[in-house]
C-alpha cells in the first residue's frame, strides 16, 4: 500500500496542473472578447474550443498507443533522471510536448483594450471589489449562466468519466474498444458540434434574440437528454453509438455559448475576473 508521503508527493504535481489550466481561461476568454465583436465572438470562441476538442480525442487514441508502446518498451530511461514506469513516462512525453507550445502564446499579441491595465497591487483589489460588485448587481444574468455552465459541463465531465465504461458494461466491448470509440467520435463530432454551437450563437446575437446564448444553450440541453437516454438504453451497440454521437454533438455544441455568454455579460475591465467566478 502507498504511503501517507507517497500520496502526498502525487497529488502536489496534479495540483500545478489544475493551477494552469485554471489561469488559462480567464485569460483566453477576455483575450477572445477583445478581438471579435459580440456578432462574431461565438465563433472565435468555437474555434478556440476546438483546439481542446481535438486534443481530448487525440488523447484518447494517441495516448493509448503511446502508452501501449511505452508498455513493451517497460518504460523509459532518460540520462539524469530516475527510470519511468509507462504511464510516468507518458506524462512526461506530453509535458514537453507542450512547451513547445508554450513559446509560441510570445506571438500573440494583447488585443486593444476600451480601459488601461491596473499596475499596482491596491488598485487590482479595487478592481476587484469593483467588479464583483458589479456581478451582485447583475446577479440574476450571471446565476442563470452559472448554471447552465454546472450542468453542461457535469454532462460533458460524465460523458468523458463513464462513457468507456457504458460501452463495456453495456455492450460487452474491452476498454481499448470502448475508448477507440469514444476517441474517435470526440475528435470527428467534438469540433463540428461546436463549430456549429458558435454559429448559432451568433446568428442568434445578429437577430437580436434576447438572451441568445441561453437559448442555444437550453436546446442544446434538450437534445442531451434524449441523445442520453438512447446511448444508456439502446437494444445493440450500432443504435448506442448512434445515441452517443448526437449526444457528444450536443454536449460540444453550447461551448461557445457558455464561454461567450459570460463576456457579453461582463464589460471589458472586469472579463478576466469574471470567467473564473462563473
Amino acid at each position: 500500500a502507498p504511503s501517507a508521503d507517497s500520496l502526498g508527493a502525487s497529488s502536489f504535481t496534479p495540483l500545478f496542473v489544475g493551477i494552469g489550466e485554471a489561469a488559462l481561461l480567464p485569460a483566453a476568454m477576455s483575450m477572445l472578447a477583445g478581438y471579435f465583436s459580440k456578432e462574431n465572438l461565438g465563433r472565435g470562441i468555437a474555434i478556440f474550443s476546438c483546439g481542446a476538442l481535438l486534443g481530448h480525442g487525440g488523447a484518447f487514441m494517441i495516448g493509448g498507443a503511446v502508452l501501449a508502446w511505452l508498455t513493451v518498451k517497460g518504460g523509459m530511461t532518460i540520462p539524469g533522471l530516475p527510470a519511468m514506469e509507462p504511464w510516468q513516462a507518458l506524462f512526461f512525453i506530453a509535458g514537453i510536448s507542450g512547451l513547445a507550445i508554450v513559446l509560441l502564446t510570445f506571438s500573440v499579441k494583447e488585443p486593444a483594450r476600451t480601459t488601461k491595465p491596473v499596475a499596482d497591487w491596491a488598485g487590482r483589489g479595487r478592481a476587484l471589489v469593483e467588479a464583483l460588485g458589479y456581478m451582485k448587481s447583475n446577479g440574476k444574468g450571471y446565476a442563470v449562466q452559472m448554471n447552465l455552465q454546472i450542468a453542461a459541463t457535469s454532462i460533458g465531465y460524465m460523458i468523458a468519466a463513464w462513457g468507456v465504461s457504458v460501452f463495456v458494461r453495456g455492450y460487452g466491448l474491452t476498454v481499448p474498444q470502448g475508448a477507440a470509440i469514444m476517441g474517435g467520435v470526440t475528435l470527428v463530432v467534438g469540433p463540428l458540434g461546436n463549430l456549429l454551437g458558435g454559429y448559432l450563437t451568433d446568428r442568434a446575437v445578429a437577430r437580436g434574440v434576447v438572451g441568445a446564448p441561453f437559448v442555444v444553450i437550453g436546446g442544446a440541453m434538450v437534445v442531451m437528454l434524449i441523445a442520453a437516454g438512447v446511448f444508456c438504453l439502446a437494444p445493440n451497440l450500432k443504435v448506442a453509438i448512434a445515441g452517443f454521437v448526437v449526444l457528444q454533438f450536443a454536449c460540444l455544441a453550447p461551448m461557445a455559448a457558455l464561454f461567450g455568454s459570460t463576456q457579453m455579460l461582463t464589460p471589458d475591465r472586469f472579463r478576466g475576473l469574471a470567467a473564473p467566478v462563473t
